[in-house]
């Protein structure tokens, strides 16, 4: 696995991490919620930001989701 460096700030990082870290410099935020559409710039940061919709109890946030056959909530992004 080779080193690479962000052109911008200098930082070491692996090939992936290198393509997340340059979204910081180019504020691109390419996965978008499919409930509030906000956008974030990593895929682990939309899934984070997920757990905001299957916790609120306002019923417009539990659209389109039923249960499974355990009770547990089902959804677009289980």
């Amino acid at each position: 696995m080779g080193t690479y460096f962000c052109n911008t700030c200098q930082k070491e990082f692996s090939n992936l991490m290198l393509i997340c870290h340059r979204r910081i410099h180019t504020k691109e935020k390419p996965f978008s919620c499919q409930q509030c559409d906000k956008r974030f710039s990593s895929k682990s940061n939309l899934r984070h930001h997920q757990k905001v919709h299957w916790n609120s109890s306002a019923p417009s946030s539990r659209l389109n989701m039923g249960t499974n056959f355990l009770g547990m909530p089902s959804g677009p992004f289980l």
